[in-house]
């Protein structure tokens, strides 16, 4: 085992369920790596998708979808119940661009599977409530990701995170992965041996690499990242970005309203927008419910989320590639019930 990388902020005992035997070993893990928490690791060279780059959604056998799905890049898989909507991108059904990129997604686990473990255990782990430095985290057990995890890029562009397992990585519903201090959502990779299943209404930020095993995208999840599989994905009303925008000098507006499902705007709703790196924006709907973001730099992917005390939203969370002004970004609210 190597370097510092893993940190928790004291919030809840995190392995309390867990047998002693596994207990004793996951807090030795998290000891040792606290001690060195502040220590920097030198980047390695990126991971190449090839021809994968483009897809926000590859799957080798089958795609599922229950739309509205938004993808923002390519699809490509040989069978698709359901197409979804596309924001820029292309479907791909057959032919030599969707098998190179099969095969060049393979060769990228390859490459992200040869990669010097920074951090390496033989236990299962919960990701959840953790702030993570730059490196590769190797589990043989299971990963899932309860709560929210922090990926810390120390003002790195380069920052790469990759997290690879033997079993299946699973995220709860309503769960969070952010990253802070810079850093580029694309230089976040998952790669599990087994299948992968994001909790309904959970952020995700990476893109997932699975040679043979399903992909299962929660209901009204979003990726900011790519979900690519040599076997099957399902999706379910999702956002997903493909990581192709890069940074502009421009900025735009983003704006849109908070109504109830027959209409009526709804004042005093607290709309959040929150970057790639984490850093938040908030805004308050007017009298008839609408709200509006200005100077948002252009070309990045943004988080807008609506909050509200007596309220529920259709959607919490939607995930913006924001390349022009945007606008008609709205939320359906339901009254609580007591």
């Amino acid at each position: 085992m190597k370097s510092n990388l893993f940190t928790r902020p004291f919030v809840r005992p995190p392995f309390v369920r867990a047998s002693l035997t596994t207990a004793f070993a996951l807090l030795v893990f998290a000891a040792i790596v606290f001690i060195n928490a502040k220590s920097v690791v030198a980047q390695p060279a990126p991971i190449d998708l090839g021809l994968a780059t483009s897809f926000s959604v590859l799957a080798g056998s089958s795609l599922t979808n229950s739309n509205p799905t938004n993808l923002y890049g390519d699809l490509g898989s040989p069978s698709q119940n359901v197409t979804p909507s596309f924001v820029g991108g292309t479907n791909y059904l057959s032919g030599p661009i969707l098998n190179d990129a099969l095969n060049d997604l393979k060769l990228a686990i390859t490459d992200a599977n040869s990669r010097t473990a920074n951090v390496n255990s033989a236990s299962a782990v919960d990701l959840g409530g953790l702030i993570l430095t730059p490196g590769v985290y190797t589990f043989d057990g299971a990963i899932s990701v309860t709560g929210t995890l922090t990926l810390d890029a120390q003002s790195d562009p380069s920052a790469m995170f990759i997290f690879r397992t033997k079993l299946t990585l699973n995220t709860t519903a309503n769960s969070i992965i952010q990253m802070i201090n810079g850093g580029n959502p694309c230089q976040v990779f998952f790669v599990p041996v087994g299948a992968s299943t994001l909790g309904a209404n959970s952020s995700f930020i990476g893109s997932i690499l699975s040679h043979s095993a399903p992909i299962t995208v929660g209901d009204n999840s979003n990726i900011v990242g790519r979900a690519l599989s040599g076997a099957a994905v399902s999706l379910a009303r999702n956002t997903i970005g493909s990581c192709t925008l890069a940074p502009t000098a421009a900025t735009v507006s983003i704006s849109g309203r908070v109504t109830s499902s027959a209409g009526r705007g709804i004042r005093n709703v607290r709309v959040s927008l929150t970057n790639s790196s984490g850093q938040v924006r908030t805004a308050k709907t007017t009298t008839f419910g609408y709200y509006q973001f200005n100077d948002v730099q252009a070309g990045e992917t943004y988080f807008l989320s609506a909050t509200g005390k007596h309220y529920t939203f259709s959607q919490t969370v939607q995930v913006l590639n924001i390349n022009e002004e945007t606008n008609q970004i709205d939320f359906i609210a339901t009254l609580k019930k007591d």
